[in-house]
């Protein structure tokens, strides 16, 4: 599979992710994500409305991709969320901390090293009408 590129005029980026998203896509998708963040100067805006399934390990990936683009000084949210995702961050108390840019550096900072902080719409479209400039499906791999 030939690795996605992305181009964005507008930042941060919209990027979607669709699928399940757990330990066996984790990695791939950690590349990816990690990429279109490395070349975006403001950050990532995530659609997830499309993914079906979010486990602990995928869980643990947006929350490091969030910390990684509070480290350069870049946003990381989550604009849409579909039922099943939007009850595990409501459970584990996330649904606030990756739907709202942080208020402040400092505070930004203080999250991401201590423990989970407490807590998303659903659109396939920026509230401008903008579709997203990549797609990332997560499908396990048999092992």
């Amino acid at each position: 599979m030939q690795q996605p590129t992305y181009r964005s005029r507008r930042d941060p980026a919209l990027v979607t992710v669709e699928g399940d998203l757990d330990l066996a896509s984790s990695r791939r998708v950690r590349e990816r994500l990690g990429a279109a963040l490395d070349e975006s100067a403001g950050g990532l805006r995530l659609d997830l409305g499309g993914l079906a399934f979010c486990d602990c390990a995928g869980l643990n990936l947006l929350l490091e991709l969030r910390c990684r683009a509070l480290d350069q000084g870049k946003t990381f949210t989550v604009h849409a969320v579909g039922p099943a995702v939007g009850r595990l961050f409501d459970l584990v108390g996330v649904r606030e901390l990756l739907s709202s840019p942080p208020p402040g550096r400092t505070d930004a900072r203080r999250a991401c090293r201590g423990a989970v902080p407490p807590r998303v719409p659903a659109s396939p479209e920026d509230e401008d009408g903008v579709r997203p400039r990549l797609l990332v499906s997560c499908v396990s791999e048999p092992a």
